[in-house]
């Protein structure tokens, strides 16, 4: 059993009465042959389409499989990472049968393309070689308007307030503290600072008496070197029919509560205070026979009503009196009571 190499030998011929030949062949012994390294760069397959980019601090999983022409996964190779300062071997994974390692992208990589070199070699097999093509970026942001329109309406000589939030787009989160030195802003021939007063990532500026028209107002971030920070651009509309769309928006309003008002009053008018109240008690009565319970219908004696509408007409009448109400006795009472006996006699 010959291992992989290249191997010289002799081989002699001779015979009586024959002149000796000699002849000293090369024998090349190569590894079984393999199919091409499977690369996978952050989970994603690249084995076709090397190219990756990445920002800067995040961490680069490269993960490679390594196998031979039945697609068996091959143990004990030595798989390497090689690139311009960096040399790593590949951890094997019996379980999920691959080789990987994890980098710093910062610490490994330089900012821009970086051409690597993963080797994997195993004594029995043909060594296998691919070449991924890393380019380290500075990391995406994004200015994000805190009400989520870049479009500001306000009267002419009113104020607008720029209220922004800048947003790793890699990382997820708001960029705020040492990483933004300064946000500043330019409209016109102006130009000043937003500020983040609270430290959460909110940066603000209130812009006073902007004149009548439309106005551009671009957003400039200047911060740490990891960052990718592009302009922004505000549109201030200082318009006089935003006041009397305003007012228009009220008087609707108002037209619109009172017509429903007014059509209710009419509706209520026409189906009940159309008829005098005798009229609507009865109608009222009416209804209430087609149900099966008794009506609670209130009658009043004689004597009680006679009563009640005294007292009221009294009291009408003393309204236009000065002084204290002059107390009565009830003599025609006994007299009604004197009649109705006598008549009974």
């Amino acid at each position: 059993n010959l291992s992989v190499g290249e191997f010289r030998f002799d081989i002699a011929a001779h015979r009586i009465n024959y002149e000796a030949r000699r002849i000293s062949p090369i024998l090349i012994v190569t590894g079984q042959p393999t199919l091409n390294l499977e690369l996978y760069l952050n989970g994603e397959n690249k084995t076709s389409d090397p190219f990756f980019d990445i920002a800067i601090n995040k961490l680069l999983n490269i993960t490679v499989k390594y196998k031979d022409l039945t697609g068996t996964h091959i143990p004990d190779a030595t798989v390497q990472l090689i690139g311009d300062g960096i040399e790593e071997n590949l951890i094997e994974d019996s379980v999920f049968k691959q080789y990987s390692i994890i980098i710093n992208s910062t610490i490994k990589l330089t900012l821009g393309q970086n051409s690597l070199i993963i080797k994997a070699e195993e004594a029995n097999f043909q060594e296998t070689i691919i070449n991924p093509r890393i380019t380290l970026r500075r990391i995406n942001t994004e200015i994000t308007p805190v009400l989520g329109s870049n479009k500001i309406k306000i009267a002419p000589g009113g104020r607008a307030t720029i209220l922004i939030y800048i947003y790793d787009t890699d990382f997820e989160k708001r960029i705020k503290g040492a990483a933004v030195r300064v946000v500043t802003y330019v409209w016109g021939n102006r130009e000043g600072i937003l500020t983040d007063s609270d430290n959460d990532g909110s940066y603000e500026v209130v812009i006073n008496n902007v004149p009548e028209g439309t106005h551009s107002l671009i957003i400039n971030v200047f911060g740490s070197n990891i960052y990718n920070f592009e302009s922004y651009e505000f549109i201030i509309i200082a318009d006089v029919q935003k006041g009397g769309l305003l007012l228009f928006q009220v008087l609707l309003t108002i037209f619109i509560i009172t017509s429903v008002g007014l059509g209710g009053y009419l509706y209520v008018y026409q189906k009940v205070l159309i008829f005098p109240k005798p009229v609507r008690k009865v109608r009222k009565f009416q209804r209430t026979l087609r149900k099966a319970k008794t009506p609670r219908v209130d009658i009043l004696g004689r004597k009680k009503a006679f009563d009640s509408t005294y007292k009221e007409e009294l009291n009408k009448s003393s309204r236009f009196l000065k002084g204290k109400s002059i107390k009565t006795k009830k003599p025609i009472m006994g007299e009604i009571r004197i009649k109705e006996k006598s008549k009974q006699l």
